[in-house]
């Protein structure tokens, strides 16, 4: 079985990750520009 990628950012675009397996925690951004919306 292949572990399947996952793909996340913050809405800003300053934090961008790539993943494999299931998620432990999910986060939100606090940055100032998100924060903002």
């Amino acid at each position: 079985m292949t572990d399947r990628t996952r793909y996340a950012s913050c809405r800003c675009g300053q934090v961008r990750i790539a993943c494999t397996g299931e998620p432990i925690r999910v986060s939100v951004c606090h940055c100032r520009e998100c924060k903002a919306r």
